[in-house]
């Protein structure tokens, strides 16, 4: 200890120890292990749900580009699925999933792209884990803007009426009601294009 003079009296002053006891520090990281468990789970599932809404935003963007330059054009403008769509001249995939799209001017509506046809838009593979399927089954993986702006069906088959974006978890309740862990992309006839999260 040390010893301090008040007066001719002497007095003994311990000093005062900091830190943390080893029960204290055991207490701490068992608390902060149960907060990691019941947090990285919801963290987890809202990144999950954050890379469905951002691809859903950009087919969304990719349909309203399509309509702008379809009116500013006066063409065909094309939104369709591509398995390869950074190829030189990437073909339309017609079905379900598939990894990416691309719109382009479409000026003989053949749903082909031509030489000489302009791509206004690749998008390549979305995330991993992220799957896109257009509806209904069995259409041509293309959504056609005509120069007015509406949509309209090319000669080479049924143009989808809308697109399913899904991860793992399916198209599934998220809250036991209408609400989906999904989500979608419904094409109106007149072409305005809107983000859902119904499961119906």
């Amino acid at each position: 200890c040390r010893v301090l003079l008040h007066g001719m009296k002497r007095s003994c002053v311990r000093p005062v120890e900091q830190g943390f006891t080893l029960l204290e520090l055991m207490v701490a990281i068992t608390i902060g292990a149960l907060i990691l468990g019941l947090g990285i789970p919801s963290f987890r599932n809202y990144l999950r749900s954050a890379e469905l809404m951002r691809t859903s935003n950009d087919l969304l963007g990719a349909m309203y580009l399509a309509r702008a330059e379809a009116v500013k054009r006066r063409r065909n403008v094309v939104v369709c699925f591509s398995a390869a769509p950074a190829a030189a001249t990437p073909a339309c995939t017609a079905g379900a999933s598939s990894p990416g799209w691309i719109v382009y001017v479409d000026a003989d509506s053949d749903l082909v792209v031509d030489a000489g046809e302009t791509i206004l838009q690749r998008r390549v593979a979305t995330a991993t884990g992220v799957a896109i399927a257009s509806i209904p089954a069995g259409n041509a993986g293309y959504y056609a803007y005509a120069p007015t702006g509406f949509g309209t069906v090319l000669a080479a088959g049924a143009a989808m009426t809308g697109v399913a974006v899904c991860d793992s978890r399916g198209n599934a309740s998220a809250n036991g009601g209408d609400l989906s862990t999904a989500r979608g992309l419904v094409l109106s006839a007149a072409g305005r294009p809107r983000v859902t999260r119904s499961v119906a």
